[in-house]
């Protein structure tokens, strides 16, 4: 699976680098929320994150242009920080707040 992510170019390619292994894939419901510069994902038994915007200058989003993992290219990455992350999953057991992430619009479709 990783080949053919790397093999389809774009923002998939980009990522698989980043993967050791392959664990494996399940379909599961995914519940994204937003209100305002506030983002919030879940996905039932598995994963909570909510995150904030960073203030920027003069009170402005704080934004990253042109880096390589943008969701959407061409579109600036909204630098957040996290309130709120819980992963368990297959081998996962992760939880913090204050690391730095962020978001942009994006909108992946099929072929």
């Amino acid at each position: 699976m990783l080949g053919t992510l790397s093999e389809a170019g774009g923002f998939p390619a980009a990522l698989v680098g980043f993967f050791e292994k392959f664990i494996g894939v399940k379909s599961a419901p995914i519940h994204y929320q937003l209100e305002g510069k506030k983002r919030a994902v879940e996905i039932p038994g598995v994963l909570h994150a909510s995150i904030h915007a960073v203030v920027g200058q003069e009170g402005g989003d704080a934004v990253i242009s042109g880096h390589p993992l943008g969701l959407a290219p061409g579109i600036p990455l909204v630098v957040a920080q996290a309130d709120e992350v819980t992963l368990t999953d297959y081998e996962w057991n992760w939880k913090f707040a204050g690391r730095t992430g962020g978001y942009s619009p994006f909108r992946y479709q099929s072929a």
